[in-house]
């Protein structure tokens, strides 16, 4: 058994649950990385063995028990192996507000439920929220009109966004963004509504079932 062998079977003993995973990643901002061949990372957990120290890395967007990389660190060279073949990577840091591989969460969004929306000016919005969820925001793709975007969807009790104001208020008028809450409406009832920030113009919208 060599080396590497027996460094994966140690690994094999420290790798979490996915649960713990879940609420590391839900309490700690992702850090990424992106390698040569093309795939983004996010750091899971870190550990040391008889090689060094190494982390175990999801690839992004997907959930460390479905997709998942070992990070390997020596003498100041960040690697992947995938099959057989070594990988460069460097480190895209922590940054609050990336998404770090946008045709990879447009792929992954596929699988999640849309929600549609039909809103003032005739526009029409698609919404996928995604189960990738850091530091209070899950990341998610929207589609207005002919128009596609990756982004943050951030939600709390009956209110929330998607790329919201709250998120990038020095950016309004950039690229489209979608807000909720309650609002009083002709009758003085309290009502839930969604509002389109389109090129810097609202429109009241209607969720569609």
């Amino acid at each position: 058994m060599n080396l590497l062998v027996a460094a994966m079977l140690d690994l094999l003993l420290l790798i979490p649950s996915p649960e713990a995973n879940e609420k590391y990643t839900r309490n700690f901002p992702p850090y990424y990385y992106v390698c040569d061949n093309k795939q983004t990372l996010v750091s899971r957990v870190e550990y040391e063995d008889q090689l060094g120290t190494g982390e175990l890395l999801s690839v992004y967007p997907y959930p460390i028990d479905e997709r998942q990389q070992v990070l390997w660190i020596t003498k100041g060279r960040q690697y992947i192996v995938v099959d057989g073949q070594e990988h460069d990577c460097k480190s895209l840091g922590s940054p609050s507000w990336l998404v770090p591989h946008p045709a990879a969460l447009k792929e992954y969004s596929q699988r999640f439920k849309a929600s549609h929306y039909r809103c003032e000016g005739d526009h029409k919005v698609v919404l996928r929220r995604t189960d990738f969820y850091s530091s209070g925001y899950y990341h998610g793709v929207m589609h207005v009109d002919d128009r596609e975007q990756v982004g943050m969807y951030y939600t709390r009790g009956t209110s929330g966004s998607f790329n919201g104001r709250q998120l990038h208020p020095s950016h309004i008028g950039a690229g489209s963004s979608l807000d909720w809450g309650v609002r009083l409406d002709d009758d003085n009832k309290r009502t839930l509504k969604w509002f389109l920030t389109v090129d810097g113009e609202t429109h009241e919208c209607n969720r569609l079932e």
